[in-house]
């Protein structure tokens, strides 16, 4: 599957599972991502009012949850490439191990259920640059669980590494995190898909 295809594939995926209101533009924004440069940082810019609208940003995560993938994305394909991990994680543990144990909102504690070292390691990672992004530890806590659990479990490993490699391919991720992502871009994005 070449870069482009792979993006317009996964985009979508990785949107079904972290953001699923956000599907429909999904495989643009993950272009736009890989794209780097300009692309990319528009992205993340700090807008103000969306031009028609109620007033304030629209509530987005994609972005972030796209480079929180590229940031983690050597952990994961480490993991998606070894055999050993491959359909072995289940949220519940994941989310127990990234709470430090803790359960939350009634989950059922796993057990003795913990998430070998290294898929935990990739939580983490991805977990750590939501919350930089500015990302609610709850709901940054969940979309690594899911996203590391999602792609661990995907049917189809060597196209998840080729959408990873495929986000850094032109352009690694920041060292530091962007700024937020504008209106704007959303609505650029919105006008060129119904165009």
């Amino acid at each position: 599957m070449s870069g482009p295809d792979v993006l317009a594939v996964w985009g979508p995926r990785v949107a079904e599972w972290a953001a699923p209101h956000e599907t429909v533009l999904a495989a643009q924004l993950a272009h736009a991502y890989a794209e780097g440069g300009d692309a990319r940082r528009a992205l993340f810019r700090t807008g103000g009012h969306a031009p028609g609208g109620i007033g304030g940003e629209l509530s987005t995560v994609l972005p972030e949850v796209l480079d929180a993938l590229a940031h983690a994305a050597d952990v994961l394909k480490a993991l998606l490439s070894s055999q050993e991990f491959a359909n072995t994680v289940a949220t519940t543990a994941l989310l127990v191990s990234l709470r430090g144990g803790r359960s939350t909102r009634g989950e059922q504690q796993a057990g003795d259920a913990v998430a070998p070292e290294e898929v935990l390691r990739a939580a983490l990672r991805l977990r750590e640059r939501l919350l930089a992004h500015g990302v609610a530890p709850d709901l940054a806590d969940d979309l690594a669980a899911r996203l590391t659990t999602e792609l661990l479990d995907s049917r189809d490993p060597a196209g998840a590494v080729a959408f990873l490699d495929a986000l850094a391919a032109r352009e690694e991720p920041a060292a530091r995190v962007p700024g937020r992502w504008s209106a704007g871009a959303v609505a650029r994005l919105f006008r060129r898909h119904r165009g």
